[in-house]
């Protein structure tokens, strides 16, 4: 901070040739004492005079009056000035007087005279610890997404609070999207911030291979029986501008393609032959039975085909689809009972 008001002080004598930095030499005794890491500013016909170097400081002019003594590390607002210090790993929110905001970061001092204004500090924040509150995360895998923080300012009379900056942390193997009118952009893994009006947050996505496990509403064989599936899938998001204007997630895309490829699938299936299926399969008989083989892998295939062919527009890819369990509802007895298993059996893993 203390540079930045040498820099300010130099720019107002070139441009307006009034001073911020006093005049005044320290004395060893008496007076106004500024410690080190201290300043102590006065009041010279309304506007700020600083002193920043450490010692005792005597007051003979009746056009200085006394303002105040503040540190270095705590932001000053006093009589036009504003002056704050960020931190390593600190930014600092900053609206001037035509309602502008800007961020000064990365260990940098600011100082600001606003002759015809005031420059106000909205916040300062850690950006490489935005909080536990501003954690995003999956709302189907309970995974961290990111973390997004809102900087908010009151409006001119107070009522309304409206963005004035946006920091977002981004993890490995995600990416956020956002938006400027009617285009939209990825940012990468880091810290980022948005002070752009147009520009708005639309959000996280997860690069990484993602896993899904969900139960299957009923569906009906060809001779009538109702069964159930508990499936899994695995996709990965390949382009999130494709999918971002359309959905919140990969998994929204397929669950209902994955219903509609195990509706259209049983549906031209007779139970008899599923059951057969999966008791040559589950008691290892009837290896050699081509027919059996090719209606277990013909099922799994047929859906993993439908479930990609529904995803790709969408900028999702399909890498896998299991069948973990079934339940087959009421209304079978007259089925064979050999072909009967029990329920909890997990055929296909």
């Amino acid at each position: 901070m203390a540079s930045a008001l040498v820099e300010l002080d130099r720019r107002l004598v070139s441009s307006t040739g009034t001073h911020l930095l006093s005049r005044k030499t320290p004395k060893p005794a008496f007076g106004r004492t500024v410690s080190p890491g201290q300043v102590a500013i006065w009041s010279r016909n309304g506007r700020p005079i600083v002193a920043i170097q450490p010692g005792n400081y005597w007051n003979w002019s009746i056009r200085h009056k006394f303002h105040a003594i503040s540190d270095l590390a705590v932001p000053i607002d006093a009589l036009g000035l504003t002056a704050a210090q960020a931190g390593p790993s600190e930014a600092i929110v900053v609206q001037d007087p035509q309602n502008r905001v800007f961020v000064v970061r990365n260990g940098a001092g600011f100082a600001a005279y606003g002759m015809y204004g005031r420059f106000r500090i909205i916040a300062i924040v850690n950006m490489t610890s935005l909080g536990d509150e501003c954690v995003v995360k999956d709302r189907h895998a309970n995974r961290i997404l990111g973390w997004k923080k809102d900087i908010l300012t009151k409006s001119s009379d107070g009522r309304t609070l409206s963005t004035a900056a946006t920091f977002l942390h981004i993890p490995p193997c995600r990416v956020a999207v956002m938006q400027n009118r009617h285009h939209m952009s990825i940012l990468q893994p880091g810290q980022h911030f948005i002070t752009e009006p147009s520009t708005t947050f639309r959000r996280f996505y997860s690069t990484s291979d993602q896993q899904m496990t969900f139960e299957t509403l009923p569906s009906v064989t060809a001779d009538g029986v109702t069964i159930t599936f508990c499936i899994t899938v695995r996709v990965r998001i390949v382009d999130p501008l494709q999918l971002a204007p359309h959905y919140d997630d990969a998994f929204d895309v397929i669950r209902n393609p994955a219903q509609a490829a195990v509706n259209d699938f049983v549906s031209r299936s007779t139970m008899t032959r599923f059951l057969h299926a999966t008791y040559k399969r589950t008691s290892h008989q009837g290896e050699g039975d081509e027919g059996v083989v090719f209606w277990i892998d013909a099922f799994r295939q047929t859906c993993l085909d439908g479930l990609a062919r529904c995803a790709r527009p969408y900028g999702v890819q399909v890498e896998s689809f299991d069948v973990l369990n079934h339940e087959i509802r009421p209304g079978i007895r007259a089925l064979p009972a050999t072909l009967m298993l029990p329920l909890h059996e997990k055929p296909w893993s």
